[in-house]
C-alpha cells in the first residue's frame, strides 16, 4: 500500500474500533501506526474518531490518547527498558531524576469521561474526537455514582469493562471479544439494563476544574474510593522498570479480572500539571503494550461465509494448535483481498496470535501458499446469485434477493427480540 492507502486504512480502523467492530487487531493497528509515524504521517496525531454518531458534547478538557511502547515477541526486556528510560528522562523534572512511578494494568475497554457539576453527574462522554464525545449517561448511571461529595466541577476518567468471568459465562457464545462487546452495547441507541449492569467502570483519574483551568486531584485514589468509585485492583509503585513489567505481566497471566494488554505508567500526581501534555497525549503517562500470544500452524481449507452486507468473508481451517490453553482450529481472514495479498490458501504456514487475549488472528505468513485462488472460491448462494470482486478487495454477491442474506436478516431480527 502507498501512504495514502495506509492513512485511509488507519482512519477507518480507528472509527470501527470505537464503534466496537474493528477491522484490524490491536497488534496490526499498532504496527500500522508505527509505520505511518516513521513516514511522518499527520493522521497518527488524530485522537479518537470524528465520524461517530452523536459525538457533539464538549469534554471539559481534551480526552487524549496515550503514547505507546510496543514490546515485540522475544524482545529482551532491556530493549523496552531503554525505550522507557528515554521517555522517562525526556520528561522528568530537574528536581526529581528518579521519581517513584505508578504502574497499573492497561485494561482493554471503552474510555469514558464522567463530568460532575455541583456534585451531580451531568455527562458521561465517550472519547469521540478528543474535544467532543457521545453522551452515554443513560447507560452509565446504572454503574457509576450519580452524586459525589464535592461542589467543584470534576472530571473522572476510566474504562468501561466487563469481568472476563461474566463475559465467558453469559455472552461468549454470541460475542467473541469482551472489549468489542462493551463498545457495541454502549454505542446502541437502546438501553438493556440487564446487560449494562454487568459492566464495571474502572476509574483512574480525577481532574478539578477552576474557571478555565484544571488540576489533577492531589489524592486521586482516596477521592475516588471515598465517593464509591471502582479503582484498578492492581496498583504498583516502582523505580525499576523490569519489576513493574513482570509484576503486571504475572497479574495478566494469573488473576486479572478483566482483559488487559499492557501497562500504563504515570508520573506522580504532584508532577503531572508541571510536566503537561501535547495535543495528542499526556507527557506524564505512557502505555507499554505486551506482545500478543502466538503459535505456528498450517492452513488446511478455506470456508467462505456470506454476510448481511452480501460480502463473502474467508475463514481459514487450521491444523489445530494450542494457544494459551485454548485449542484454535480456525481464524478469520477478513476479506478476499487479504487472502490474495498474503497467499492465505491451503498449505500456507502462518503465525497465529490472540488479539486482546481473545480473538485468534494471522500475525505473519511464514510460507505463502502456492495454490490458485480460483480453486478455492465459494459456490454461488443460488442459481440467481453471481459473485463479483469490488475494488480488488471485497468478494460480494450481487443478487439483491440473495437467500443467504435474507436468512441472516431474519436471524438478526429475531435476535433483537431475544
Amino acid at each position: 500500500m502507498n501512504i495514502k492507502e495506509s492513512e485511509n486504512l488507519y482512519l477507518r480502523a480507528k472509527q470501527t474500533y470505537y464503534e466496537g467492530n474493528p477491522i484490524l487487531s490491536d497488534f496490526e493497528f499498532d504496527i500500522l501506526e508505527e509505520q505511518l509515524k516513521e513516514q511522518n504521517s499527520q493522521v497518527t496525531k488524530i485522537v479518537g474518531s470524528n465520524n461517530l454518531k452523536d459525538a457533539k458534547f464538549n469534554h471539559a478538557s481534551p480526552m487524549l490518547s496515550l503514547n505507546k511502547i510496543q514490546v515485540q515477541r522475544n524482545e529482551p526486556i532491556s530493549v523496552s527498558n531503554t525505550k522507557y528510560l528515554h521517555w522517562l528522562n525526556s520528561h522528568s523534572l530537574a528536581s526529581n531524576k528518579k521519581p517513584i512511578m505508578e504502574a497499573t494494568p492497561k485494561f482493554d475497554g471503552s474510555s469514558c469521561n464522567l463530568i460532575y457539576v455541583d456534585g451531580k453527574l451531568q455527562f458521561a462522554l465517550t472519547r469521540g474526537d478528543k474535544a467532543k464525545g457521545q453522551n452515554i449517561i443513560e447507560k452509565m448511571k446504572h454503574i457509576v455514582p450519580l452524586t459525589i461529595d464535592t461542589k467543584e466541577k470534576i472530571e473522572i476518567r476510566g474504562e468501561v469493562v466487563i469481568p472476563t468471568s461474566i463475559f465467558d459465562s453469559k455472552y461468549s457464545k454470541i460475542y467473541k471479544n469482551p472489549r468489542n462487546f462493551v463498545a457495541g452495547i454502549l454505542g446502541r441507541d437502546d438501553i438493556d439494563t440487564t446487560i449494562v449492569s454487568d459492566f464495571h467502570f474502572v476509574s483512574f483519574e480525577a481532574r478539578i476544574h477552576t474557571n478555565e483551568s484544571y488540576s489533577h486531584h492531589p489524592q486521586t485514589t482516596e477521592f475516588l474510593t471515598s465517593n464509591g468509585f471502582r479503582i484498578s485492583p492492581k496498583v504498583f509503585m516502582f523505580t525499576e522498570f523490569e519489576k513493574a513489567y513482570n509484576e503486571i505481566l504475572n497479574y495478566r497471566l494469573s488473576n486479572s479480572p478483566y482483559q488487559l494488554d499492557g501497562i500504563v505508567i504515570k508520573f506522580p500526581e504532584s508532577e503531572r500539571n508541571q510536566i503537561g501534555e501535547t495535543d495528542y497525549a499526556p507527557k506524564w503517562a505512557i502505555a507499554i503494550k505486551f506482545p500478543p500470544k502466538e503459535s505456528i500452524t498450517t492452513i488446511k481449507q478455506i470456508i467462505w461465509n456470506v454476510g448481511i452486507s452480501s460480502e463473502y468473508t474467508p475463514v481459514a481451517v487450521l491444523e489445530p494448535i494450542d494457544l494459551d490453553g485454548t485449542t484454535v482450529s480456525n481464524v478469520n481472514l477478513h476479506n478476499y483481498g487479504n487472502v490474495i495479498r498474503q497467499g492465505l490458501l491451503p498449505g500456507a504456514k502462518v503465525i497465529i496470535v490472540k488479539s486482546g487475549d481473545i480473538i485468534p488472528i494471522v500475525q505473519k505468513v511464514i510460507e505463502p501458499s502456492t495454490e490458485l485462488i480460483e480453486n478455492h472460491l465459494p459456490k454461488p448462494c443460488s442459481s440467481e446469485c453471481k459473485m463479483e470482486v469490488q475494488g480488488k478487495i471485497h468478494l460480494v454477491c450481487t443478487n439483491p434477493n440473495c437467500p443467504n442474506k435474507s436468512i441472516l436478516e431474519l436471524c438478526r431480527g429475531i435476535g433483537v427480540f431475544g
